[in-house]
């Protein structure tokens, strides 16, 4: 039985509780593709969910297709898909963003990854790689919980690190718990609001339209060097040489004592409940009779919930990992 659309309204305000800046965005919640697309939807069954930006758009919009979700499980990972994964790339700079995406799709054949990538390349065959690499990033965002993160010493520490490898100094493959580092520090800084968006792309676009010279290129479809508007101002936000720019996307000094301090005398849900008061509503858009949307860039095909081959009771990074053990005959 499909989740109604007031459970799936409540489920949303919930997640924004965990994640608060979740509620900067817009959520449009209808039973059927058709309900939210039009004629454009007819067809698109296997589709959970979808997320939009661009300008008049920003931070952007998740779209939820509720007749198409299963049950609360099934909505509450779409919507970690949507905005830890989708939403939470824009959180990074352009200049960031496009190495983490290069990043991830060096990596498709690195054995800990390789089934991320088999299954992105069947739901996307004949996308643009950076979109496929984004969908990498997003799907394995569906699993994301909030202990996974909250009141976790050294997440942002982990984070850093394995994007300052893979992203800056390129010294070798990302692996599987370098996307979960690098996920997992969006994921707080999403929690504790030290995270904003910062990429802002062209309208259903991955990056913006950038100009160089006389000639306009769409930085979506085109993947060579990457490009930097102010090679000085690039450096020291990768490198972290501002105080307010030490972990990419965020804007404030992480307090490595503050957050021990924390630790020890809240835990999960006394934080969501400490902080319920200083949430922001979500806001909800409703359509009028025959008034439909563009269908996203970003739609989701896949759900972390029901990946291939996981078993009751694994994490998808356990299916991930066992896989990959099979693979070599372990």
């Amino acid at each position: 039985m499909a989740i109604t659309i007031p459970e799936a309204r409540a489920l949303v305000i919930e997640f924004c509780r965990w994640y608060p800046v979740a509620a900067r965005l817009t959520y449009c919640l209808r039973d059927t593709m058709e309900e939210l697309y039009g004629d454009k939807g007819r067809g698109l069954d296997n589709i959970r969910g979808g997320y939009i930006t661009g300008p008049g758009l920003h931070p952007g919009r998740c779209d939820l297709p509720c007749g198409n979700l299963k049950n609360a499980g099934d909505l509450t990972t779409t919507l970690r898909h949507e905005v830890i994964g989708h939403f939470g790339l824009n959180t990074f700079t352009g200049d960031q963003k496009r190495p983490l995406l290069e990043g991830i799709g060096a990596a498709r054949q690195e054995p800990s990854m390789h089934d991320l990538w088999v299954r992105v390349e069947a739901d996307y065959a004949g996308e643009p790689e950076s979109l496929k690499a984004e969908e990498v990033f997003a799907l394995y965002c569906g699993d994301i919980e909030p202990g996974h993160h909250i009141n976790r010493k050294g997440v942002y520490e982990r984070g850093m690190w394995s994007f300052r490898e893979i992203c800056i100094e390129h010294t070798r493959l990302m692996r599987l718990d370098d996307l979960e580092n690098i996920a997992l520090m969006v994921a707080q800084g999403l929690h504790d609001r030290t995270r904003t968006q910062r990429n802002f792309p062209a309208l259903n676009q991955q990056f913006r339209i950038q100009r160089q010279g006389t000639n306009i290129m769409n930085e979506n479809t085109v993947s060579p060097e990457i490009m930097f508007d102010d090679q000085a101002d690039a450096t020291e936000t990768l490198y972290g040489k501002r105080p307010d720019t030490e972990v990419p996307g965020h804007e404030a000094k992480f307090d490595p004592g503050e957050a021990e301090r924390i630790g020890d005398t809240l835990n999960g849900q006394d934080a969501a409940e400490g902080s319920a008061d200083l949430v922001e509503e979500p806001t909800f858009l409703e359509l009028e009779e025959g008034q439909y949307l563009d269908i996203p860039l970003l739609i989701t095909k896949t759900n972390a919930r029901h990946f291939p081959g996981r078993r009751p009771g694994e994490s998808l990074k356990d299916t991930l990992t066992r896989l990959a053990r099979e693979r070599r005959g372990e």
